[in-house]
Order: C-alpha cells, then structure tokens, then sequence
C-alpha cells in the first residue's frame, strides 16, 4: 500500500522509525517534512497525496505547529483519506479537525505493542477499503496554497535585504553577484548532500524492501526458549515467552517475528481485545519487527501474553503451545517455524 507520512522536520528520527515499520510491512512510503518547501515541490506533495492510499500524521507538538502539516493533513482529510493520526510524542490536539480522528499513541515507538496497534489500524483500514467507506469526495476539493510562514526562507537569510537603494547600482551588482555565487556554492553542498542521502537511501532500500528474500545462502529459524508465568508487564500479569531466532544473511534488514497460540487440540487461540493480532486462520498472532546488525545474527525477543486477551473456555485450568515464526513479506507468509512450547493457562 501507498503510504504517505507528513512529518515537522524536527522529528525526523521519530519519523525515520515509523517508516521502518511500514517498509517492513512491503509498503511503499512516502515523506515529506515541512521544510525548504517552494511552490513547484508543494504541487508534488499534494500530488502525492492525492495518490496514496493511507495518510499518516506523525503527531508531535512540532507537527501540530507546523502551518506545512497542517495544510497537509487537512488536504488529506477533505479528500476523505484512510488517515492515521499516529502520536509519537504527547500532544494536544485543539483543531476539531484533527480531533475528530482516532489518536494512534506510538509514544514508544520501537514498543511491541505499538507495532502492533500500527499493523492492526492499517489492516482495518484496508478491509474498509475494500467495502469501499473511503471514496473521493465529488467533485474534489480545491488544492490548497503553499502556506505563507512569517519565518525567512531558508535560502534568504533574514539580515539581507531585497529591495534595490536608491543610487546603489554598482553595490547591488556586487550583491547580486556575491549572492549568485552564494547560491551556487550552496547549490553544489545541497547537491553532494542528496547524491549521498540517495546512495544511502538505495542501500538501505536495497535492504529493507527490495530485496526481502536476503542475500545467497541466507536462512532463517526461530526457537522457543522458555515461557515465563504471571509476569508483571505494561500493568498486567502476562506470559512471557522467550524466543531466540537466528537470522543470517538479513543485516541492516527489517523482518518480521511472530507468535502464534493454539490450544492443546491445535486449534488456535481466538482473542478477544484488539491489542493484538487476530485472524480466522492464525487466531492469536503476536508480531514486532527484528533488524539484525550482523549477517550472521541470533536475537533474543520476548513476546507478551495477557491473560485477558486469552479466552476462557469454562475451564479452570487448560493447555496449548505456542510456535514462532519468522516472516519476509510483512506477514503474508511466514517461515523458519519454531519448536512447539507447551504451556499451561490457569485462570483466576
């Protein structure tokens, strides 16, 4: 899916972490930090966002003083977008605009949790799509102008003055000289600075999207350690489990890692709140996101249980196991399955 992130240029390393959840669920991403916009880059962002498929707000005190932003999301929402207001840092929301959208909180955003409510937001959001609650509005909405800031141009430092004096030719050639000259000397930083922001960016997308299926001879395979009882977490009393996977060939590359219950019988585990994954197929399905530094990684994740979201079948006491899983297209497939853990649930 097409997502596109609208972001205060100061939260760039919030943003930076949103995204790697969203490339390591194979979607394509978008950004746009309200910075050094002139008039022909703010048509190619509205653009941008007329073609996405999901809008996502990174929400933080900078973004919601943003004039860029706001013009943004609000474009986003007159064109009656899939929109997830995603609040990376606490916030007060006063546009009734915004208000009226479903805060996203992602305050840690590298938790489990909050990879999970993402992925979980942009499943439902999908499915409404495809019942098709999220139309164009007809006829569209005017684009909005580029937002006039009080602050100076980026390019125009505030202490130099535009306008010619009286009598000053010869001093405002040298002016404008000096600032030709000027521009042109940062034009060629700006210029070896992107040429080297883009061969960063092509290595590091050659790593996370493009090339899912990791380097030859790379493999993948998960084990089930141990599984801890009644462990205090997030303000619950949770089972832990402890898995340990082993990726190689996968460095600097974002894959996704699974739990998955099932009941003694192999039936899988139903949830009953949505602060985890669940399908007809999969039922309880815990996920995050592991990016190893190393070609030849093993990494240790816990994953969390709360006793609440497992259900009680009217027994006091009953068994399952648990398997992990590893997988490489954001959760359509999943490999390197784990050994089965046996457990037991008591209920209280």
């Amino acid at each position: 899916m097409k997502c596109f992130i609208c972001y205060a240029h100061q939260d760039a390393e919030l943003m930076a972490a949103l995204e790697s959840i969203l490339l390591a669920g194979q979607h394509e991403v978008w950004h746009e930090a309200d910075w050094m916009i002139e008039a022909n880059s703010w048509q190619r962002i509205l653009k941008q966002i007329e073609v996405c498929d999901i809008f996502l707000l990174a929400t933080t005190p900078n973004s919601l003083q943003s004039p860029y932003c706001q013009s943004m999301y609000r474009y986003a929402i007159a064109l009656n977008k899939p929109f997830m207001n995603v609040m990376l840092r606490e916030s007060t929301i006063t546009d009734p605009l915004l208000a009226s959208k479903q805060v996203i909180a992602a305050t840690e955003i590298n938790n489990l949790i909050a990879v999970q409510k993402i992925n979980l937001i942009i499943n439902f959001l999908r499915e409404d799509m495809a019942a098709q609650k999220y139309l164009p509005p007809s006829p569209r909405p005017r684009r909005p102008d580029l937002p006039m800031t009080t602050t100076a141009s980026p390019m125009m430092p505030p202490s130099v003055s535009t306008r010619p004096k009286k009598g000053g030719g010869k001093k405002i050639s040298l002016l404008i000289g000096m600032g030709v000259l000027g521009s042109a000397i940062v034009g060629v930083i700006i210029l070896v600075m992107l040429i080297t922001s883009l061969s960063n960016d092509n290595r590091n997308s050659s790593s996370s999207s493009s090339n899912p299926s990791g380097s030859s001879g790379s493999s993948v395979n998960a084990s089930v350690t141990r599984i801890d009882h009644n462990v205090t977490w997030n303000f619950t009393n949770t089972m832990q489990v402890t898995v340990q996977f082993r990726l190689v060939g996968y460095q600097f590359q974002s894959v996704v890692v699974g739990l998955f219950l099932y009941w003694s019988d192999g039936t899988p585990i139903s949830c009953e709140y949505a602060l985890v994954n669940c399908s007809a197929n999969l039922g309880l399905a815990i996920t995050g996101i592991l990016t190893p530094n190393t070609a030849n990684a093993t990494l240790t994740q816990p994953f969390y249980v709360a006793y609440n979201v497992i259900p009680n079948r009217g027994l006091a006491v009953d068994n399952g196991y648990v398997v992990a899983a590893v997988s490489l297209d954001g959760g359509l497939t999943w490999t390197g399955h784990s050994n089965r853990f046996e457990f037991t649930i008591q209920f209280f």
